[in-house]
């Protein structure tokens, strides 16, 4: 039996350590009251029940303090409160004083005090981890004890003596649960990067890393904001979130799933390099299929640094948890990382249960290279996950165990919007709404759409309202109540409408109004393939020539540079370009980085603004997102006295040419090229090598690919990629070169191993889009887009000792070079699919791949935008330019709910405010029940407001009659479950209930009375079910019994010896006057009860 509190458990400098423990029997040698531990032996204080009470201190693994009987023997079953302080650098000379208190509470005997001086400078920084450990020791020989405790704290400073003894008079239990101390910082939240809400799509609402799912079986979505992944055997479902989706420093991955079917290994999650086990993080949902356990493991070059199994128990099927996995990098300054990793069940009210500890090397989220996140899938051949993902969130660092609490607490969808007042729409750039809106919508309201383009990604000119989409919300999950086409609907569906979507046709984005002239590009048919998460974040060319119905440089307003361009994906976000070529007078060649590629997907370039201040700069690097390195050979420069040709991606891994060989700018495939050209013989010493590249080769996924042209020059060894200094070398790597004077490829790893394809005629004079890609141990070769043969290279590939040759052996100069004009390569550390290297080869070739449209400024666009109206607008004292006043000082903010026809007409009646809910960004919830609410910016900041309405009047936990009568009778009212509450003490609407009333002595039912007149079929019925209706319009009733004896004197007896409920207590009934969904259709009334 071990309880670990975990890393970091006390400071690293002064601190009071707390325990109130009663030992039940001798538990044998060395049983640890406490410990405080690294990892090891090496670093570690202990404490001991038994075993002559051993006090021991280690450091580095040398002894620093040993005394035995220092504090006495413990008594069985009596209660001891234990107190430990430190008091670091006492002496200015790095010298710790520890002190040991010990109170036998049982008894009230005297307590026993010790100081300690360890033998060499001491803090609890040397303990590095700093784990508690209750009943564990890190001596595999020390037993565990059998103990009970009480109570543990641990305070940031030493407490006096006067305290201590405070604390044990006042013993245990007296500090609240999670108490928060005047002196305790609370500590800041890291940024959130990422998060799918899974709301119908797998968009990324925070980042640009839209979710790519991969599969067999279709994808379901269920309860409007989760996706189900069927399951099964590997490759039927799964989700990837593509590289970059784990950060290289700290973080956090949070998830909300459960279980529902146990399969074969299945996994919670993997970050991976794409796919590979080589490097990889993978959790198990359970141990192969043991329901009892799961496996979370961490490889680094094939080397297993981290593995634990079984620490978190059964992960239940059919169970929502929140799961959480954090690292925190170079713990202890040794380079190592700590891992955290926990599941809280979030049916039950169980605390999370956690492990963590440290990785057994130097590690961190860059050693997983591409870091893909993903779900539901193993890089292995283990079984896909039949698994309910309801969130997944990825942190920029280590989140608390209290922030995952409030996070468990808020649940999955939680609102992290801006604060929205006076009924403004969602502000720009938010991607989603806020749940949880509760204005009234009545019966049959005639909702018009007054909507304007003044959204994020429309003009602002002129429109046309296609459809609607309305929501009803219910602790947070919405549900669609009623969707259609046209500008306006008439609204009948019950339920608390909380948000309304206007589809609308709009003219030109926003983004480009400062644009002239816009054309939009359509991509043709596409195979995306098995893997559609490589067509995530891809590069395309778009070839522009003079079309005076399409494309003009004369319409530009800079045509000698282009420097006007701007690209703009379907919904008017800004997209990343690179000019390579710029010809306005032929053709031009710009790089585009498209968020996804399918087949239809569109695009647009806008150009024709002459305001500098406006224009959209060149991203090169982030075009290149993802690439090791991309020469387009179109340049050079003369770099201490050696030629370089520049590298376009963020790496800037310039190739270097070979010297004595020279290398000339020639017209090239793609604008322009660099000879390949020897200075001896036309075989030997030519090409390129990028200094700098050995040690990123290994033996992953890669894929090569560029444009060559040859001058015909060519034996068995002309070599095209290399990192080896000769084909036949004995060493890693590997050597891509001709063999039969250019009719094959072969490749050649350690020695004169090599597998080839024919199908190349590389001696051709032509160009030939080359590319070679490795994925999953087969290696591929193209020949201008289209297959020439697939090998397996087996064990003989290994990782590289040299750098990176193009047209060249890397190191060897007197080997056979290439001889030819080289354009535009490239090279990824992903294997491309066949589908993939297609399309590349497409975009690259054909100048009509992508159909371009030609729009003018005033054309309507064929694009939809979504606005969010509330249903409801809150006239609220605040200044008009609410985000600018907020941020400078408090307002109030006060909830007057009157209905507008700006938005839609409505009854003519009162609303009555109940209440507020604010959610910050980041941070709890605060609810109040007042209609006004202090926004504080300095302390809350952003966040969203939202005003609830009684517009049901349905009480709810109305259980006991009266205090005075709950020996007579009793109400229960059902269902009694939170999920039917919308707010406080109020139901639902539609929600249909069963009030019963139940006799206990002395007493007979007569009925039910209440003030007015109100309807029941059988008003002496002691059950009844009533519809909580849409409109605050309920009467309230209260139950009548008669025949009972009365002594309270506070409660009211009628003439006829009949007690009445007060009415502190009445619940509510619907009625049949403006619901007509409540079922009640008989005329029986309620009698008056005229007090």
């Amino acid at each position: 039996s071990v309880l670990q509190m975990g890393a970091r458990t006390v400071p690293e400098g002064n601190f009071t350590l707390e325990i109130f423990a009663t030992l039940r029997q001798d538990s044998g040698n060395y049983a640890p009251l406490f410990q405080l531990a690294d990892a090891t032996s090496a670093d570690v204080l202990t404490c001991c029940w038994v075993s002559n009470n051993r006090i021991e201190l280690n450091k580095g693994g040398t002894r620093l303090f040993l005394q035995d009987n220092l504090l006495g023997t413990y008594t069985l079953g009596n209660l001891y409160h234990v107190c430990f302080t430190v008091t670091t650098n006492y002496d200015g000379n790095g010298m710790s004083q520890l002190r040991f208190v010990k109170r036998n509470l049982t008894t009230g005997a005297d307590p026993i005090i010790a100081d300690v001086v360890p033998s060499a400078p001491w803090s609890p920084a040397d303990l590095k981890i700093r784990s508690l450990n209750i009943g564990f020791s890190v001596w595999s020989g020390n037993y565990d004890p059998a103990a009970d405790y009480d109570e543990i704290r641990v305070w940031d400073r030493v407490l006096t003596d006067d305290e201590i003894a405070s604390n044990a008079v006042a013993r245990a239990g007296t500090l609240p649960d999670y108490a928060r101390f005047p002196d305790a910082a609370e500590p800041s939240w890291p940024s959130i990067l990422h998060r799918w809400s899974f709301t119908e799509n797998l968009e990324d609402g925070v980042g640009d890393l839209d979710g790519v799912y991969s599969g067999t079986a279709a994808l379901t979505y269920t309860d409007g904001n989760a996706i189900a992944l069927a399951g099964g055997a590997r490759g039927v479902s799964s989700v990837s979130f593509g590289a970059g989706s784990i950060p290289e420093g700290d973080f956090t991955v949070e998830l909300f799933a459960k279980n529902r079917t146990i399969r074969n290994w299945s996994r919670i999650l993997e970050i991976n390099d794409n796919w590979s086990t080589i490097n990889n993080i993978y959790f198990s949902w359970t141990l192969g299929t043991t329901a009892a356990s799961q496996r979370f493991r961490i490889a680094k070059a094939s080397t297993e640094i981290f593995m634990r199994e079984g620490q978190l128990g059964e992960l239940a099927v059919n169970t929502p948890y929140q799961i959480f996995v954090s690292c925190t990098t170079n713990y202890g300054g040794s380079g190592q990382s700590l891992i955290r990793v926990g599941a809280r069940d979030l049916a039950g009210a169980n605390p999370p249960r956690i492990f963590e500890g440290a990785t057994t090397a130097a590690w961190s989220p860059t050693n997983l290279i591409s870091r893909v996140l993903a779900i539901g899938r193993s890089s292995s051949n283990d079984n896909d996950a039949s698994a309910t993902y309801d969130e997944v969130r990825v942190w920029g660092g280590v989140l608390t165990l209290d922030q995952l609490a409030v996070n468990a607490a808020n649940g999955a969808d939680h609102p992290y919007g801006l604060l929205q007042v006076a009924g403004n729409p969602v502000a720009a750039g938010v991607a989603e709404p806020a749940y949880g809106y509760t204005y009234d919508i009545a019966s049959n309201t005639v909702i018009q759409c007054s909507a304007t383009s003044d959204v994020a990604g429309a003009s602002g000119f002129s429109g046309t309202c296609t459809g609607y989409v309305l929501y009803a919300c219910t602790n947070g999950v919405e549900t669609v109540i009623a969707q259609g086409s046209g500008s306006s609907f008439t609204h009948t569906a019950p339920g608390y409408p909380c948000r309304l979507v206007w589809l609308w046709r709009d003219v030109l984005f926003q983004a480009a109004a400062d644009y002239q002239y816009v054309v939009s590009f359509t991509a043709p048919s596409i195979n995306v393939g098995s893997d559609a998460s490589l067509f995530q974040g891809v590069p395309v060319m778009v070839h522009l020539t003079d079309d005076a119905s399409k494309f003009s440089y004369a319409k530009m307003a800079f045509p000698a540079t282009g420097a006007d361009l701007a690209f703009y994906d379907s919904v008017g976000n800004a997209i990343p370009h690179e000019i390579e070529t710029w010809n306005p007078s032929g053709e031009s060649l710009v790089w585009v980085r498209l968020p996804s590629l399918a087949t239809g997907t569109t695009f647009m370039m806008a150009f024709g603004c002459s305001d500098t201040a406006k224009l959209t700069a060149q991203a090169p690097a982030q075009v290149w997102t993802g690439y090791e390195g991309v020469w387009h050979m179109n340049a050079t420069n003369l770099v201490g006295g050696v030629t370089t040709t520049p590298d376009a991606t963020a790496n800037a891994r310039a190739a270097t040419v070979r010297l004595p060989s020279v290398s000339t700018i020639v017209p090239g495939r793609l604008g322009a090229a660099l000879i390949c050209e020897p200075v001896s013989g036309k075989s030997r010493q030519a090409g390129f090598v990028v200094p700098g590249t050995q040690a990123l080769w290994g033996t992953s996924d890669f894929t090569i690919s560029g444009w060559f042209r040859s001058y015909g020059g060519f034996n068995g060894n002309s070599s095209i990629f290399a990192t080896k200094s000769s084909k036949t070398a004995a060493e890693g790597g590997f050597a891509l070169s001709t063999v039969n004077t250019g009719s094959e490829l072969g490749f050649y790893m350690n020695g004169s191993t090599q597998v080839k394809t024919g199908g190349f005629d590389m001696g051709s004079t032509s160009w030939t889009w080359m590319t070679i890609a490795y994925r999953s141990g087969s290696l591929t070769f193209y020949r201008n887009g289209a297959i020439t043969g697939t090998v397996t290279p087996g064990a003989n590939y290994t990782a590289a000792v040299h750098d990176f040759g193009i047209g060249a052996y890397a190191t060897n100069l007197d080997r056979v070079a290439y001889y030819g004009e080289i354009d535009d390569v490239r090279w990824t550390k992903t294997g491309l699919t066949t589908e993939r290297v297609s399309v590349d080869y497409r975009t690259v070739n054909e100048a009509d791949f992508f159909n371009i449209q030609g729009v003018s400024h005033d054309d309507a666009q064929t694009i939809t935008v979504t606005k969010f109206i509330p249903e409801l607008d809150l006239d609220l004292n605040l200044p008009e330019c609410h985000q600018t006043h907020l941020t400078d000082t408090n307002y109030t903010l006060t909830c007057s709910a009157i209905p507008r026809d700006y938005y839609y007409t409505t009854n003519d009646v009162a609303y009555r405010c109940i209440g507020y809910v604010f959610t910050p960004k980041i941070g709890k919830m605060i609810t109040g029940s007042d209609p006004a609410f202090t926004f504080q910016p300095a302390v809350m900041g952003e966040g969203a407001i939202e005003w609830r309405f009684a517009s049901c009047a349905y009480r709810a936990r109305v259980h006991d009659v009266a205090p005075f009568l709950a020996d007579k009778a009793s109400i229960t009212i059902t269902p009694d479950d939170p999920a039917h509450h919308l707010f406080g003490t109020y139901y639902t609407p539609g929600t249909v209930l069963t009030v019963t009333l139940t006799e206990k002595e002395d007493g007979v039912f007569s009925g039910w009375r209440g003030p007015g007149y109100t309807t029941l079929p059988d008003p002496s019925a002691k059950t009844f079910t009533t519809t909580v209706a849409a409109r605050g319009d309920n009467p309230e009733i209260a139950p009548e019994l008669c025949g009972i004896v009365v002594t309270d004197g506070d409660t009211r007896i009628a003439s006829d010896n009949c007690a009445r409920v007060p009415p502190t207590t009445y619940i509510y009934v619907a009625t049949n006057g403006n619901d007509t969904a409540d079922g009640l259709s008989s005329t029986t009334a309620i009698k008056s009860l005229s007090t």
